[in-house]
Parts: C-alpha cells; sequence; structure tokens
C-alpha cells in the first residue's frame, strides 16, 4: 500500500496514519512536504517506511531545480529510498539523477491499472547503476474516472495474478471520494492543507462506497492474511531479490 500526502492538512494524514497504527499494517507514505504529522511517520518506522513524492512541474512548491526538489525533500526524509513523482512525471533522465546523485533505489512512477502479472523490473543506467521499479495497480484518484468506478475490493479485478500496488491519497479516504464532486466542492470552500477532519465533515460521501471504504476493506484484507502485515516498497525489494 503506498499513500501520497499531496501537502493535506496534518488531521488528515494523522487520520489515516492513526487507522493504519491501530490495525498494525505497514504501508509506504510518499511524502511532499515538513509538518509535525510528517515527523511522526518519520519517527514509526516498524510500520512506515517514508518516501519522497516529488513534483518535478513548473508550478512545484518544492524548488525551482529537481536537484533542489531532491534536497528539500531529502533534508525532510534523510533515509528515504523510494520514490514516486507526483503527477507520475518521470523522464529517465530524472531517474538517473535520482539514483544517482541521491541514492533512490525504488521507483513506484509508473502505474498500470489493473493489469495482469505485473512484476518488478530493473531500469539500468549503466553496468552497476540501476533503479527497481515497482508498477502501480491501482489507485483511488484514478478509480474515480473509470466509466464503471468500483470501490469493492473483493471485485474480481482486484483479484488478479502479479503484483498489486494500491495508491492513496489521505484526503480522498477521508472524504470517501468515489468521485471528484465531494472533493471539488470541498477544495472551493475548506484548505485542505490546513483543516481539521470536523471542517470536512459536510463534505464526506456516506451514501456509497469509495476510496475510503475501499482502504478499509484492504487494510482488513492485509490484517486477516497469514501472509504478512503488509509491505513497504522495501519490504517488496528484499522479496524480489531473494525470487531471483
Amino acid at each position: 500500500m503506498c499513500i501520497d500526502t499531496d501537502w493535506v492538512s496534518d488531521s488528515i494524514i494523522t487520520n489515516v496514519a492513526e487507522y493504519l497504527i491501530t490495525n498494525k499494517i505497514k504501508s509506504t507514505w510518499f511524502i511532499t512536504h515538513d509538518s509535525p504529522a510528517i515527523r511522526k511517520l518519520l519517527a514509526t518506522p516498524d510500520i512506515f517506511e517514508v518516501g519522497i513524492h516529488p513534483n518535478f512541474s513548473n508550478e512545484s512548491t518544492q524548488g525551482t531545480k529537481p536537484k533542489d526538489i531532491m534536497n528539500y525533500l531529502l533534508k525532510i526524509a534523510p533515509l528515504a529510498k523510494s520514490v514516486r513523482t507526483h503527477c507520475l512525471l518521470q523522464s529517465t533522465p530524472l531517474l538517473k539523477m535520482m539514483r544517482e546523485e541521491f541514492n533512490i533505489l525504488y521507483d513506484t512512477s509508473i502505474f498500470l491499472p489493473n493489469t495482469l502479472n505485473i512484476i518488478p523490473h530493473e531500469l539500468y543506467f549503466s553496468k552497476d547503476v540501476k533503479i527497481l521499479r515497482f508498477p502501480c495497480f491501482w489507485e483511488d484518484d484514478v478509480e474515480s474516472c473509470t466509466p464503471s468506478p468500483s470501490f469493492s475490493f473483493n471485485d474480481k479485478k482486484n483479484h488478479v495474478a502479479g503484483l498489486k500496488i494500491f495508491g492513496f491519497h489521505p484526503i480522498h479516504i477521508v472524504l470517501n471520494s468515489s468521485n471528484f464532486d465531494n472533493y471539488c466542492r470541498c477544495k472551493s470552500k475548506v484548505d485542505i492543507t490546513k483543516c481539521s477532519i470536523t471542517d470536512l465533515k459536510s463534505y464526506i460521501n456516506t451514501t456509497s462506497n469509495g476510496a475510503g471504504t475501499f482502504f478499509k476493506e484492504l487494510t482488513q484484507h492485509i490484517k486477516n492474511s497469514p501472509a504478512s502485515p503488509g509491505l513497504t516498497i522495501s519490504d517488496l525489494a528484499k522479496k524480489w531479490r531473494m525470487l531471483k
């Protein structure tokens, strides 16, 4: 399970993090900024791996140049080894820079929705330098845009063969988003970078399944699994090396 913080308030981050801690479910958080809630994630390494979520677009608030953005994020999470780029903006030069100059080992910036038989793969920059890539299988915001969205984890399309990384955003979990309507209404009235959970109450979807109910179904599935309490990206990398 991967979670992109996307600059939301500490109340939203804490709401999701505490649910995972209570259920003892491991996950990788890709952070966008510094805050007390982010520091609590960093202080819980037995449950959470903290990776980085660089925004390499021209509108980035993290820096004006890619290396500045990387320095900004790695100052917050200096031990980060995983990356997932905002809006999945990527290129071979960016990946090479992140690996060679910042020792990023794992990337999850490829999205292959509902694809059979996904496996990790290695991208080499020289015979001795590579980055291990883990494509993402499902994302809450993209599911909202599909012609027939399904927010039931039990849907058979979520149980095909292959690696299945599920990607979430805390704001969509809390709002239980099933489309962008409640999210857009919320953003037009509420500053989600500073708000409390109470501020969001009137925008929460309570009439249908959404990202929040899917998240809880997945969490309970992992909790009841005899295999493991979830895997971080670094855990996946260790398992992949053992299988090779």
